[in-house]
């Protein structure tokens, strides 16, 4: 029987990719436009990195997958916040954020990189990452003065809000409680 994960990721890859190179060939990019490129590219690296791994597990492509998930959360956070203008005045989610991101790359990267306590920690860094950078995006919309930007912003986060839960229940399985893999569809509907 087909494993339904490397199924999802297959369909997530394909759909990843497809619209990097639609970002990628868009004329006349803003920052925003930038950071969109750089996010798009780094979840079709991990879906593409993660289904080679699902499809023949190596220690490489457990490291390469790993680091492509840690580059993950941190295009996320510069794409999110780019929506509220410059560095926002006060905030320290980047520079906390890309210190974890370094502390855990290099978790991951070592010899313990496949202990279960390091796939935690890179599983709490992601989740941990992504959820705070959607509650500093949703605090931050409030302050935003145009209601076009203002409902613009909230939808972004009420669809990161759903597509992260949906991608993070698609580990559920790996602790023994079934879920169907619905993260890569719901990110993919939301991109």
């Amino acid at each position: 029987m087909p494993d339904p994960r490397a199924n999802s990721l297959l369909l997530g890859s394909v759909f990843a990719v497809s619209i990097f190179i639609s970002v990628v060939l868009r004329r006349g990019k803003t920052r925003r436009g930038n950071l969109l490129v750089l996010f798009c590219g780094s979840l079709a690296l991990w879906y593409v990195l993660d289904l080679v791994q699902a499809w023949r597990p190596a220690t490489h492509w457990r490291i390469l997958a790993d680091g492509a998930l840690v580059l993950l959360p941190q295009m996320a956070m510069r794409f999110f916040t780019a929506f509220l203008g410059d560095e926002p005045k006060g905030s320290r989610l980047v520079p906390i954020g890309t210190a974890l991101g370094f502390l855990v790359l290099a978790g991951t990267v070592s010899p313990l990189g496949g202990t279960p306590f390091l796939q935690g920690a890179l599983f709490v860094y992601v989740g941990g990452l992504l959820f705070t950078t959607v509650l500093f995006l949703f605090r931050r919309s409030r302050r935003v003065a145009s209601r076009v930007e203002r409902a613009r912003i909230q939808l972004l986060v009420v669809g990161g809000a759903l597509a992260l839960t949906f991608s993070l229940l698609d580990f559920l399985p790996a602790v023994g409680v079934e879920f169907p893999p619905l993260g890569p569809i719901l990110t993919l509907i939301y991109m």
